[in-house]
């Protein structure tokens, strides 16, 4: 069976949509208000090793996938129990997903609207694309990726008129280690999560330069999402970016050109489809994956279809309300740790280790 590769344009343009995904939804949502936008910045900076790591496993081993990857540096046993903790990783962070997708449209587009209809109508989207195959998710993001932008650019345009640089100001107005300790949000949620895009893509990532779209589509993401948190801050004041949900869509609610250009909100909307529908969709495969690794299955589709059902069921018992939602945020920064930093460099430091013996045992077989 031939191996699917997703080329360098698909791997950056799904990359950046997995990352906007559902954090466009927050749009900058921060407790240092106008600083927020420093706030991303660091936290991008924080994620810039994770980001090397996973990039450099690729390098090191591009034909294997993540879970077998972690079979081959622990062990049987300890290589099972890891895949077992990012199977688990993957299909929670597909769900919180999912229900944040669910809140914002029962709160902002269908108040009237129970979540259970909602969640099923993306699920059921999100497994026929997840089905479709690498092929497929790599064309339709060839498709959307464009679109995506077009939006954000087209409501950041729009809203010029409208912005004050007053409320962006002052910079610093909080103390350095203040925005520091905030940008770890930033860092952890969305740009950490990079590792289960690894979890879903590894082994069919195109092994030449195999940092380069990775980066292109984090960088891409960084833009996209400072941007709208520049917008968002000058647009409602930072303080009310802080203490309002989905402040993203208020912001572009209040954006109108005359008589001629208004309720964009929907535009809005459309955008977090997109990037929803990317995001779980990633989430899923790599929870599939996991499973088919850990059972010893021969492929992960039939697992999609009920590990779907399961990512919805899931959904409905993570929170009771959107403020709960927000209230997560925190502690994800803890829980999130072990499957964002310390097991992608266990596996980077075993990975450096075996690499290193195996060229050491082609050498001496060149030699002999």
């Amino acid at each position: 069976m031939r191996n699917e590769l997703l080329t360098h344009r698909q791997i950056y343009k799904l990359l950046a949509m997995f990352l906007i995904g559902s954090a466009a939804i927050l749009g900058g949502r921060s407790e240092v208000a106008q600083d927020s936008w420093i706030a991303l910045l660091l936290g991008a900076a924080y994620s810039v090793p994770a980001l090397l790591i996973l990039s450099r496993l690729n390098h090191l081993f591009p034909q294997t996938g993540f879970f077998e990857l972690t079979e081959t540096l622990l062990g049987k046993v300890g290589g099972k129990v890891v895949t077992a903790l990012m199977a688990w990783y993957c299909l929670h962070l597909g769900a919180m997903v999912l229900r944040n997708f669910s809140e914002f449209v029962a709160v902002c587009v269908m108040p009237e609207t129970p979540h259970i209809p909602i969640m099923l109508m993306v699920m059921l989207a999100v497994i026929y694309l997840t089905r479709s195959g690498l092929e497929t998710m790599g064309k339709w993001s060839l498709v959307m990726f464009p679109v995506l932008m077009v939006m954000l650019a087209l409501t950041f345009v729009l809203s010029l008129n409208m912005l004050e640089t007053d409320r962006i100001l002052p910079i610093m107005s909080h103390e350095f280690g203040e925005i520091a300790s905030n940008a770890y949000m930033f860092a952890s949620f969305p740009f950490l999560e990079t590792v289960v895009f690894f979890c879903a893509f590894q082994g069919a990532l195109e092994p030449r330069k195999p940092y380069a779209p990775v980066f292109v589509g984090f960088l891409v993401s960084l833009l996209a999402l400072g941007t709208i948190d520049v917008r968002n801050t000058m647009l409602l004041g930072g303080h009310t970016v802080d203490a309002i949900y989905f402040p993203s869509y208020i912001a572009v609610k209040v954006i109108h050109v005359g008589d001629i250009v208004s309720r964009l909100e929907g535009s809005l909307s459309m955008n977090y489809v997109i990037g929803g529908v990317a995001k779980i969709s990633i989430c899923l495969l790599g929870a599939a994956k996991g499973l088919k690794s850990l059972f010893n299955l021969r492929a992960h589709h039939p697992l999609i279809l009920p590990l779907g059902l399961m990512m919805s069921g899931l959904c409905t018992t993570l929170y009771e309300n959107v403020t709960y939602q927000y209230d997560f945020l925190e502690p994800y920064q803890i829980y999130a740790v072990l499957f964002q930093i310390i097991i992608p460099v266990l596996l980077w430091i075993l990975a450096e280790v075996k690499a290193k013996k195996l060229k050491a045992g082609q050498g001496a077989q060149s030699g002999a």
